[in-house]
């Protein structure tokens, strides 16, 4: 029986890129007992996340979702509510990745970058990034995450680190802009952003040899969500409305995890999205029952 484990973290950036102790939990833990076949949905992950340590008070900021262990190979998702995951035989482990403040540090205005491999999911120590114009930059950045500012620098990610191919750079503190596998950092601006590595998985599904099994005709209607006749029976019109119904309710138990100051407006939103969904369901059922009684 697979399990599925879900974390919230802080991103440290220290050290060989702060890999020696690049996590720090922030949120609560929690576990999931799954069956192959299942859909794996990590909870909601509020956009930010208050801790307190030996250091202060802190404040972290949702940056990204990294899941391992799913059938279809390992995946990030940068939205709070990340999509779902299937099941296969493999333990699942879902990390909600959160950035304590801005790109200033080191004396001065700059940019921290890291290297994400997403098979793995895990920052790496590989050396992933060249330094242009001022190449004497790269070994630092390479070794401590740091590049000033001072001047504009173009950061350049390797097309591919341990064999692994480079996938994109997502910014997450900062407006700097990106082409392909350059990181353009402007003079005198603060940034972070991590390059991600990835090696993609095809999820498409497998086809047996009677794959004539498993094609069938639809109308329409479902095609646009609506419900109506297929080869394999009708679709239920109200069917779309009822992940939107989960939704809702997956939102009401997130609540019981985030700050005590965000769980009212998780609640109210959780509670406006239930509301909307059961209005829609109860719409489709009445329709419904007028056409059968036409």
């Amino acid at each position: 029986m697979p399990n599925a484990s879900t974390h919230y973290v802080t991103w440290i950036p220290r050290g060989k890129r702060g890999h020696a102790s690049a996590y720090q939990d922030i949120g609560p833990q929690s576990n999931s007992n799954l069956q192959t076949g299942d859909n794996f949905q990590p909870a909601w992950a509020p956009p930010t996340i208050p801790w307190t340590d030996t250091n202060g008070s802190h404040t972290g900021y949702f940056a990204f979702w990294s899941i391992t262990g799913g059938a279809n190979g390992s995946v990030v998702d940068f939205n709070t509510l990340p999509a779902g995951v299937p099941v296969g035989s493999s333990a699942i482990v879902a990390t909600a990745i959160y950035i304590e403040g801005g790109g200033d540090g080191n004396g001065g205005p700059g940019a921290w970058i890291d290297a994400f491999d997403v098979n793995q999911g895990i920052f790496v120590d590989d050396d992933f990034v060249s330094i242009s114009p001022d190449s004497s930059l790269t070994s630092a950045a390479n070794n401590t995450g740091w590049v000033p500012s001072a001047n504009a620098e173009n950061i350049l990610a390797y097309n591919s680190i341990h064999s692994v191919p480079f996938s994109q750079w997502k910014v997450f503190v900062g407006m700097e802009s990106i082409s392909t596998t350059t990181l353009s950092l402007a003079a005198r601006t603060s940034a972070v952003a991590f390059a991600f590595y990835q090696t993609h998985v095809s999820s498409g599904p497998k086809i047996p040899k009677n794959s004539e099994e498993i094609w069938t005709w639809v109308s329409y209607g479902v095609m646009v969500d609506g419900g109506g006749p297929t080869g394999h029976g009708p679709v239920d019109p109200w069917g779309p409305y009822v992940f939107e119904l989960a939704a809702g309710l997956m939102l009401a138990e997130a609540a019981k995890k985030v700050s005590p100051n965000l769980k009212g407006e998780v609640m109210n939103i959780a509670a406006k999205q239930i509301s909307l969904a059961s209005t829609a369901i109860q719409k489709q059922m009445n329709n419904s029952v007028k056409t059968a009684e036409k």
